[in-house]
Parts: structure tokens; sequence; C-alpha cells
């Protein structure tokens, strides 16, 4: 990637804030003390520190720092802390304490000595919150494999702090394995904001090492020169009715324009580039400077020069008013009914494309056409389409996994008497048309396989994972044995069984638990693969060499970490923006994340990652409000880190409510979630990727515009995979970099990505 670009993309993905934060604490070294500026002056600031639990604190002379404060454990601990008032101690020294309402950002200059965690949880007690109160707390990561001064930064901005200032409690550690593990605090900075963060990044962090190298760039340009796109001109047509009072525009599916937007992209024709076996979409989209009634949509199928044609189908958006303040789509039912405008509000559109592995190459049109009640055509525009002369496989290289609640669906639809699995299977059918396996098959009755008809699935090559025994389903001797002794009639159906039952263990019951079922899946199924997800880490010995990962190590071998571990501590220092949840010592120990990972992939295991609620931005998540075309690009940053397949938690998460007359929504919301803390977020649509077209009066699943767009991003990843084949890594690696450079550093210009991803299709077609 282009050192220019480069730097659009620190603006865009924050690293300017974070690195605003780490300018401010240059003012550390300071010894004198203020409000806005507090250093541990001698003994007198150990009056104010109290509450203390499991750990002693004591002043101690630093000869950089001078006087210092240090926390020490006095025994194993889940939870060591200590309280300061800090608004006491700088009364006792005459100044008036600092308020929250002007300064946002909390600087702690701290070192560490044995420490064998490295969360850091601060609690802020300001205005009426008077002591640590459990919603009032920002937790950061701490480098535990230095014992060199850093900065801990905790941005307050987006948090309920306000008034004065009283006082914190340092959480200096999550766990601490023993005593004598040290936390040294020489000062704590209040600033109001992060002016010199850009500079403080340039100067002090030095160049990003995912970058390409000038050469590489200049490489990857003239590959990328190679080939080229033809573009249909852009050209508007006038319909025989044509309404001058309506606008018509496309745009890229993973554009998301607010109803409240009427600005037009300037496009009056769009050409979608797709290779056999794949599905594609465009949208269009509609505004009127008056309320429209009765009005219809029309597509012809695709069809080439000598009349052959591809399947088309029309969806409409269904938008939730209640997006940080915007009118969003996410659900997308079929349009088979005449619609409605609101004037001076937009409207939007989805047109699907569906190839066959038979389909011909090359280009296609469609004639689309919006005609009112009596039958004129007010508004046409003629559609492209360029089918590549290549197919993708029906089972995807990416494998997926995702819950699809049988409960929700059947409660969401009122079908309280059952239908014989037959509305769980149309879910199923949607999520596997979208190249998404779910973890349970239809038919399969929690991992028993009596039912002839779970053999369609098992032996369909588009299903790649289930969980073989069920998800929820205690796994036993029997249970285990049984699905063994049906899925071993065939071995590419023992590769697709993916055993998952403990889910993100915090605790060591929870990994001896992992362990206990290893040995059980070890030793009645042959060839077994154990799915683990695990989104906390941390080591479980005083010298590090033992975490979370390297305890279950012995028997799981489908690593499922979430997505955010493929930071390394150096990503971290370079952007504190990022989450962080390894530690120096584990990476010191045992390597980063990427290096451990790709061993275990040496020795046969597969690699899984996922995201849930977190990580959040920089980083991607698949919620509402994400960019849309940041769903894709998170599988190039799968490709990037080797990963190979992707796992979220369910797809029909649904709170079903109330709407605006009262009655059951059915889960048609966009399920805001929020909360304060010390890992706060504040997210939309988490979980629910498909909605109960029960809603809206249809007995089907109706599927979103996320769903549409992490399709895409799988078809993308099978796009790579097969780049990769016919070039090599190398050149993979120059590709992918045009788009995303490491976790927290892609590109936000949705025209980039259109290009490169065009460009990918016709690089694999010219080889």
């Amino acid at each position: 990637m282009k050192k220019k670009s480069v730097r659009i993309l620190v603006i865009v993905t924050g690293l300017v804030i974070a690195a605003g934060l780490i300018a401010g604490c240059v003012s550390a070294n300071k010894r004198t003390t203020d409000a806005a500026h507090v250093h541990a002056d001698g003994d007198a600031i150990l009056k104010y520190i109290s509450e203390t639990n499991l750990c002693k604190v004591y002043s101690s002379k630093d000869r950089l720092e001078g006087n210092t404060v240090v926390l020490e454990t006095t025994d194993y601990s889940e939870d060591p802390f200590a309280f300061f008032n800090y608004e006491g101690y700088v009364r006792s020294l005459g100044f008036e304490p600092v308020s929250a309402d002007d300064y946002k950002v909390i600087v702690i200059k701290a070192k560490q000595e044995n420490c064998s965690n490295i969360e850091f949880e601060l609690f802020y007690a300001a205005g009426s919150v008077q002591g640590a109160q459990g919603d009032a707390s920002r937790s950061v990561s701490f480098d535990n494999s230095t014992e060199d001064w850093q900065y801990l930064i905790f941005d307050l901005t987006s948090e309920n702090f306000h008034g004065t200032v009283h006082g914190f409690r340092f959480d200096f550690m999550r766990f601490a394995s023993s005593a004598g593990e040290k936390f040294s605090i020489a000062s704590i900075t209040f600033l109001k904001n992060t002016a010199e963060a850009a500079k403080f990044i340039t100067s002090q962090n030095g160049p990003d090492p995912h970058l390409l190298s000038d050469k590489q760039q200049k490489a990857a340009d003239a590959l990328l020169k190679t080939v080229s796109l033809s573009e249909p001109e852009n050209k508007k047509q006038i319909a025989p009715g044509e309404d001058p009072s309506i606008d018509l525009w496309f745009d890229h599916t993973y554009t998301k324009t607010p109803a409240e937007s009427t600005k037009s992209s300037g496009r009056h024709t769009y050409k979608m580039y797709l290779a056999k076996n794949e599905i594609e979409d465009c949208q269009f989209l509609l505004s009127s400077t008056s309320d429209r009634e009765g009005l219809t949509a029309r597509i012809t199928p695709f069809v080439n020069g000598k009349g052959e044609t591809l399947r088309t189908e029309l969806y409409y958006g269904y938008y939730f008013d209640d997006v940080q303040g915007k009118s969003i789509v996410d659900p997308i039912p079929r349009l088979d009914a005449p619609f409605s405008l609101t004037a001076n509000r937009s409207k939007l559109f989805i047109i699907k494309l569906f190839t066959e592995e038979s389909s011909q190459a090359g280009d296609y049109t469609a004639e689309l056409s919006i005609i009112d009640s009596d039958g004129t055509e007010l508004k046409k525009a003629t559609v492209y389409a360029y089918v590549y002369d290549f197919a993708l496989p029906e089972a995807t290289t990416c494998k997926t996994q995702m819950d699809l609640s049988w409960w929700a669906v059947y409660v969401n639809h009122e079908l309280y008497e059952g239908d014989d699995g037959l509305m769980y299977k149309k879910y199923y059918d949607l999520l596997l048309e979208n190249r998404v396996c779910a973890y349970t098959l239809p038919y399969s009755d929690n991992g028993a396989y009596e039912d002839p008809r779970v053999r369609e699935y098992v032996a369909n090559p588009r299903v790649v994972a289930f969980n073989p025994i069920g998800w929820k389903v205690d796994p036993t001797v029997e249970n285990v044995s049984s699905a063994y002794r049906y899925l071993s009639q065939n071995p590419e159906w023992l590769n697709k069984a993916y055993f998952y039952h403990v889910d993100e263990p915090l605790s060591m019951e929870a990994l001896n638990q992992v362990n206990s079922e290893g040995k059980l899946f070890a030793d009645n199924f042959p060839g077994y693969h154990y799915l683990v997800p695990i989104h906390y880490d941390m080591a479980l010995d005083q010298e590090s060499k033992t975490d979370f990962f390297e305890y279950v190590s012995q028997y799981v071998n489908s690593w499922c970490p979430h997505t955010f571990f493929y930071n390394t501590l150096a990503d971290y220092k370079r952007n504190p923006m990022l989450t962080y949840r390894v530690g120096g010592m584990l990476e010191k120990n045992l390597g980063t994340f990427p290096e451990r990972m790709a061993k275990h992939q040496s020795e046969g295991d597969d690699v899984w990652w996922y995201v849930t609620r977190y990580p959040q931005s920089p980083e991607i998540t698949v919620s509402i409000e994400t960019q849309a075309v940041r769903y894709r690009i998170l599988f190039w940053q799968q490709k990037l880190y080797n990963v190979n397949h992707f796992l979220y938690y369910l797809v029909n998460d649904w709170f079903p409510s109330t709407d605006a007359a009262g009655n059951p929504d059915f889960g048609w919301n966009s399920k805001h979630e929020q909360a304060s803390g010390a890992t706060p977020y504040d997210i939309y649509g988490n979980g629910v990727l498909v909605y109960a077209g029960h809603y809206i009066g249809v007995e089907e699943p109706i599927g979103s515009l996320r769903l549409e767009c992490i399709r895409d991003g799988i078809e993308d990843f099978e796009y790579l995979t097969l780049f990769e084949q016919l070039y090599g890594s190398d050149k993979l690696e120059l590709v992918i970099k045009q788009v995303t450079t490491s976790l927290g550093e892609y590109t936000t210009d949705e025209e980039v990505f259109t290009r490169i991803r065009c460009l990918l299709g016709m690089l694999i077609e010219a080889k």
C-alpha cells in the first residue's frame, strides 16, 4: 500500500485519537504537581490511598521519575486494587480538583515488575459518583515484558464522566498468580484534547512494518495494470413517461445511504462483475419531491448476445429509523408488490444476480423500469454484468459456523405446534445459499441421524461444517460414538464435523472441561475437530509460559480466537486504540499470535476466528452501524493473516419488542445494545443476520444487507484463494495490501475496494 494512502487510513481508522493521548503525556516528566498533573511526591500521597485488596502500597524512588507509588500483591488474587482519593490529595496541596467536563483523557505513567496479567482497570469517581462503581470504569492493556516506564491511556470522551473528579480505584491486574507482583505509578495527567496525536505517531512510532515497500508497491501497480475493466457509458436514459420529480441512481451493495439523504451517487447505470456459481448484487435508489403511491419496479433477466439468461431477483430495503440517529437498511424482503415513496426521502432496492457453473462467460445486460399504477414507464436504465471465465466451487475454502436458533424461529413465526422442521429448513437453506453453515443440520435432532432426510445435508458439498452432536448438547460416549458411526460412512462427512460445546472459557474449571471433553472426543471420534472460541487470555503461571491456549493445546485442534488476538504488542504500541489481550511476556515466551497459529497449522490444525460485539473500531465487526464495505474487508484480513475459517455466534438472536402501534415486532428492530464500563460498547444488530418474515406477512426467512456482504466476503476469500494458487503468496500479499495491511489499517474508500476486487477477478481469468 502506498504511503500516501496509509496516511489517509490513519485518519480514518482512529489512530489520530490514540496518538494524541500519548502526545499529551510528554509533560509527565515534570516534578511539580498541580490539579491536572499529579506526581507521586513523597510519602504524603500514601495518606490518600485506601481500600486496598490483597496488595500493599508504599512509596519508592526511581532514578528517572523520582518518587513513585508502588502497588504490590500480597498473595494470589483475582482482583488486587487500591483506591486513590485524588480530590483530597490535590486539595491538601492547595489546588482545586479538575472537572471531568473539561478533561476527558487520563494518562497514567507506570511500570510493572513480575506482573502475570496485563489488564489494568481504572474505576473513575466524578460528579455524583463518589467511589468505585461497576459502570464507571475503563480497561487497557500494558506490556508486562518490560520494566520500562509506559503510558496507560484512558479515553473517557464517550463515558458518563462529568463534574468534579473525586478519585480512582486502581485495579492494576485482573489476576495475580502470587505475591510480589508490582505496579509502580509515577504520575497521573489529565488532558483536554488530542490535537498533537498525528504528530506524535509520526515522530515516535516509526514506519508501520505491515506496509508495502516502495518496490513492492511498484510491483503491485505493474501487476494490476496487466488487466483492465470495461465500464459502460454513464448515460442517463429517458423513459417514455419520464418523471423529472423522481430521481433514480445506482450504487454498490456495500454503500449505506440513509433515507434522509436524497443525494444521487451520479451513477445512471451499474456493472456487476462475478464468477460462475456466484451471487452478486447492486443497489438502485429512488427519491421523489412528493409522495408517490402504487409504483412498480421491473427488471428483465440478464441476457447475453446469444440470448442466454441469468436469474435475477429484486428486493427492497427495510429501514430502521434509529441507527445512530439515521434511517438505515438492514432487512431486505423480496420485492413482489407495488411500493410507495415518501417525499424527500430515498428508498433502496437490491438487484440480485445469480450465475451457475454452466453459465457462459462474458457480458450481459438487463433493463430496469419504474412504472406507475397506470402502466406508464417513469424511469428506465440498463444494468450490466460481466461473468468471469472461471467458477467458484460449491464447497467453500472458508468454512463457516453460525448458530441458528430453532426456538427463536418457531416462536417468532408463532408455530407453537411445530411443522416437522420445515421452517427451520427454510432458514438453513437461505443461509446455505449464502455460503453460511449453521451449527445444527435440519432433521438431525440434536445430533441424531435417524431421519433419512438429514443425509441430503450431510452429503451436500455446500455444507462444509456442522456440530456432529448439535449445539448445547452435552457430549457423552454414547452420542459421540453414535455420530462417528454414522459419519464415518464417508471421510468427507467426517471432515465437516466440528465439535463445539465449551464457549469462551474464562476459568480453570472451564479450561479443564475443555480438556476432559477433548479426551472424550479423542477416544471416541477418530480424526475429530474440536472448536473452542476464546476471547480472553492470560498467563497461568508466574513465568508466563502457559496461557489459555497452551493449556488446552493437547486436545483443541481447531483454534478459534477473537480476531483481535492477531494484534501484536508492536501493533498496540503504534495504535493503543486497538484491542490487545495477550501480553508482552506471553509474546516473548510463546511468540506473537500469528506465529503461534502458524505453528499449529504446520502441525495439521486449522484456524478459525470470530467477532461478536467486539472488537470496536478501528477493528471490524459486523454490526449494523459499521460501514458495509468493511464486512467484506474482514474476509480479506482473514486471508491476509492466513486464517482458514469464520465463526459468528448466532444469526437470529432477536430481541422482540413492540412496534409504534403496540404490536409485536418479532425481532424487526435495530437491536441497540449499549454499555459503559471497562469494555464499553454501543452497537446495533449484534447476532442478527436474518429476520422472521412473519412480521411482514410471509412465512419465510428474510435476509439482510449484512448477510449479502458477508456472503460476498466469503466469495472474495475464494477469489483470493484461487489467485494465490495461480500467482503465489507473494503476489497475493501485493493485492490484499491495496485494501488492508492489518486489522486496524484498511481503506474505507468504496471505489478503491470495488476497483481492486474487480481487477482481482480479471487477473484470475487472465491466468
